[in-house]
């Protein structure tokens, strides 16, 4: 199943679910089958503030 009422547990919206759903559907369905289906790259689920954080982190140990 897929279209835009379809959740999928991503940071997406309308034309956007859509398409990733159908991605999904076909990577399922391909999976049952034995074949490789396609990676969905996304938005991180957490925002940049962490990793900003996390990186000047480790910048300061090694300065």
């Amino acid at each position: 199943m897929a279209g835009d009422t379809v959740r999928t547990g991503l940071p997406v919206a309308l034309m956007e679910r859509a398409a990733t759903s159908g991605f999904l559907a076909a990577n399922a369905l391909l999976l049952r089958w034995g074949l490789r289906g396609h990676a969905l790259w996304t938005v991180p689920g957490r925002g940049r503030v962490a990793a900003l954080c996390w990186a000047a982190a480790r910048a300061g140990d090694h300065g």
